[in-house]
């Protein structure tokens, strides 16, 4: 069992919910890599954090071990930095169903 504190399920979660939204992949390495913007930030900096994960297949992937910041995602990727799915329009849509739910029962 994973002797982790929470962050493995929280990043776990994070990627899951726009692993395929096509937002985050770059143009490199046949546009099998993703980059996700998981709403960590650095304490020194205050800049968000980044992570990658490069497709094995369709269903499975490897998370680098590396953490960038949005410098390193524009350079090395030659993409702008992808946005939190938290700050979607989508996602906060999905977070008000339940107040849809509750007012019809």
């Amino acid at each position: 069992k994973c002797k982790c504190d929470g962050l493995y399920m929280y990043l776990h979660m994070e990627i899951a919910m726009e692993f395929n939204s096509g937002k985050n992949r770059y143009n490199g390495n046949d546009n099998k890599s993703r980059v996700f913007n998981c709403d960590l930030v650095n304490e020194e900096t205050k800049e968000d954090m980044y992570l990658v994960v490069d497709s094995v297949d369709d269903r499975k992937g490897i998370l680098r071990d590396q953490i960038f910041d949005k410098k390193q995602i524009t350079s090395t990727f030659a993409i702008e930095s992808p946005s939190s799915i938290r700050n979607s329009t989508s996602f906060k849509n999905q977070l008000s169903h339940h107040k849809m739910i509750k007012n019809y029962l």
